[in-house]
């Protein structure tokens, strides 16, 4: 431990690119900006992952630290990382994560604790497809809106934020929606998303969390649509564990009744975090 700091120390005083003390059986390397740890049993430096950036550390053999370590870049480590006293924390980035939703929990808007119907329900409810188990999936679909002018159908459902979850991450909602013939007029979908904000004893809601607008979902090809539940727009902080409450709203548009099945289907919906 004694050698490693004195090397360690000598190399971070000279300060410039290229030291390597091949004579111990650990050595130490470092360059202006970054702090590097290898092993020469095999009498050279190993290649592979290197620190390359300012506040970089790269560990290829052993780092014991008894005291506090300060780590502003990024800590690549080929083995494992264990701690056996004192505290370890760290700051986590998490590039992406996708949590499919579960249709079967969907409900009636204006009756919350009915699930939705599988056969067609009021005029203004949004219908649940419970699909074949291993041969059908599972949909939300509007009812065929042919011939009906300006059809609008809801459903209500909750999203529950992650334990990953880190505030100021992009939270959407994203679904893969589309037509199985299209409307003369129009066909749109949108939502509408609360959180309840426990820092007041009332539990009152949030404003609405979504943006944009209505989007046009009349198209027999099947696409993504994406919303954002945006938190900056209202001043209320996401955060893990949060539960969001949404209303899905369908509205199907159609004169003239061209054909059957004039309908909107939504075959899958996730809720997609990223940083």
């Amino acid at each position: 431990m004694r050698r490693f700091v004195f090397l360690a120390v000598t190399a971070l005083i000279l300060g410039v690119g290229g030291i390597a003390v091949a004579a111990l059986s650990g050595g130490v390397t470092t360059q202006p900006g970054f702090f590097r740890v290898c092993n020469f049993g095999d009498g050279a430096c190993p290649t592979g992952a290197t620190a390359t950036a300012d506040g970089d550390i790269l560990v290829e053999d052993a780092l014991e630290v008894d005291g506090a370590a300060d780590l502003d870049g990024a800590l690549d480590v080929a083995g494992a990382l264990t701690g056996t006293t004192g505290a370890f924390s760290s700051t986590l980035t998490v590039v992406s994560q996708t949590v499919g939703l579960d249709f079967s929990t969907f409900r009636i808007f204006d009756a919350i604790s009915t699930p939705l119907t599988i056969a067609a329900g009021d005029d203004d409810d949004l219908t649940y497809y419970a699909g074949t188990f291993g041969t059908d999936a599972a949909a939300i679909q509007s009812v065929d809106c042919g011939g009906l002018n300006d059809t609008t159908q809801k459903a209500v459902f909750t999203v529950v934020m992650p334990q990953t979850y880190l505030a100021g991450s992009t939270v959407s909602l994203v679904s893969n929606v589309g037509m199985n013939r299209v409307a003369d007029q129009a066909a749109t979908m949108d939502f509408s998303c609360y959180v309840a904000d426990y820092a007041n004893a009332d539990q009152t809601m949030s404003g609405d969390l979504i943006t944009p607008a209505a989007q046009s979902v009349n198209s027999a090809t099947y696409a993504d649509i994406t919303f954002v539940i945006d938190d900056d727009a209202t001043g209320y902080d996401l955060a893990a564990g949060d539960v969001v409450e949404c209303l899905l709203t369908v509205l199907c548009d159609d004169d003239g009744n061209a054909g059957n099945d004039i309908e909107v289907v939504i075959n899958r919906m996730d809720l997609v975090i990223s940083t």
